[in-house]
């Protein structure tokens, strides 16, 4: 009987994986064993898949995998990539988390690769020349921790009523787990790619194996609400896209005094504790509940008299009012683009600033509107 709960972590360098190892350990719940993979097992044939589920005892069961890009010093496994251990997790119901070095940032290199915005995977990241494994670590742990939360909303309900799972939809779901049903229209026009496979996951049954679909399950759900819901502003914003909803600069959202007036919208799901996010429903509602033409005349009502309005970062003189992916700033709509083929159809607040988008559209295959 598994008595603990356990953590992959798939490294090649014999001396960062100590480090890592380490790190997390100390980071990870007393009741998580984290377990490396060092290769140098006894099958020498078959696949790489085939070759590390036998060598791999723990794989079966595990709870997390935390995997480096490049594994191509593991003994006996020359070649290896992230691809494989990917495709096993997968398999397993197992959420993983990529990693690498450097430092591009991700949104760019996802158009730079002309990627679809769910990608079912977490991405990690260590500066090769200035990485801080305790910083890692913790950001490990929040996924970790986010995941299992999804994992056991799922146990709990998953198949309890008759009728009940089989037949809702990812949207659904995900309506039920953040607890707000009243936006499950709203989720479902977050629906595109990966959701599809979602819907034929939940409509396949596969009542033989009711353990492996809630694994699965709830992998697929915690990918999308961390790499589509929350990472692109439309029904959560973070605290820049907040700022610029509310007419707000972002110096002024960042005095506590003016966010205590919004505490009500704050966001606490899963992966809540990684970045803060608010409902954008409800932020709007308690401005508009005050009778206040924007989240400006709010605050000074409220007493703020020194807030200052958003501007856009292309043409200062405007308000924002909407979110740059590429420069993660406030921009305006008259200068952004929006409807990119790579952001889920209800980001509306999810945009690109025309300069970046200028930069990014020759070799992202987009057109200038």
């Amino acid at each position: 009987m598994k008595t603990k709960r356990t953590v992959l972590l798939f490294e090649d360098s014999k001396t960062e994986r100590p480090v890592i190892l380490a790190a997390l350990e100390k980071t990870m719940p007393k009741d998580v064993a984290v377990i490396p993979f060092i290769g140098g097992g006894n099958s020498k044939k078959g696949t790489y898949e085939s070759r590390i589920k036998k060598d791999f005892k723990a794989l079966g069961g595990a709870d997390f995998i935390i995997c480096d890009q490049d594994l191509s010093l593991i003994p006996d496994y020359p070649g290896l990539s992230a691809q494989v251990v990917t495709a096993l997790a997968y398999a397993e119901g197992i959420p993983v988390a990529l990693y690498g070095r450097g430092k591009e940032d991700f949104m760019t290199q996802r158009l730079k690769a002309r990627r679809p915005f769910l990608e079912r995977r977490f991405v990690l990241h260590l500066d090769h020349l200035n990485w801080d494994a305790e910083k890692f670590a913790v950001k490990a742990r929040i996924i970790f921790d986010g995941c299992q939360q999804i994992l056991g909303f799922l146990e709990r309900n998953l198949g309890k009523k008759k009728g009940k799972p089989i037949g809702w939809t990812p949207a659904k779901w995900m309506s039920q787990l953040l607890e707000r049903p009243q936006i499950v229209n709203r989720l479902d026009l977050y629906g595109s790619g990966d959701q599809q496979y979602l819907s034929w996951l939940i409509a396949s049954g596969k009542e033989d194996e009711p353990k492996q679909l809630t694994r699965v399950l709830a992998a697929e759900l915690s990918y999308w609400l961390w790499d589509s819901i929350l990472r692109f502003p439309g029904i959560t914003v973070n605290m820049v896209a907040a700022a610029s909803l509310l007419n707000l600069s972002p110096a002024t959202w960042d005095k506590p005094n003016v966010r205590a007036l919004f505490e009500a919208a704050k966001y606490h799901g899963p992966f809540g504790v990684d970045k803060e996010f608010w409902w954008r429903d409800e932020l709007q509602a308690i401005v508009r509940r005050a009778g206040a033409d924007d989240g400006l005349a709010f605050v000074k009502a409220k007493g703020v008299k020194a807030a200052v309005r958003s501007s856009c970062r292309v043409d200062p003189t405007l308000p924002a009012g909407c979110y740059c992916m590429l420069a993660e700033k406030p921009v305006s709509q008259a200068n952004s683009v929006g409807s990119i083929p790579y952001f889920p159809s209800g980001a509306d607040l999810a945009r690109i600033s025309r300069p970046e988008f200028k930069r990014v559209a020759p070799w992202a295959g987009l057109q200038m509107p």
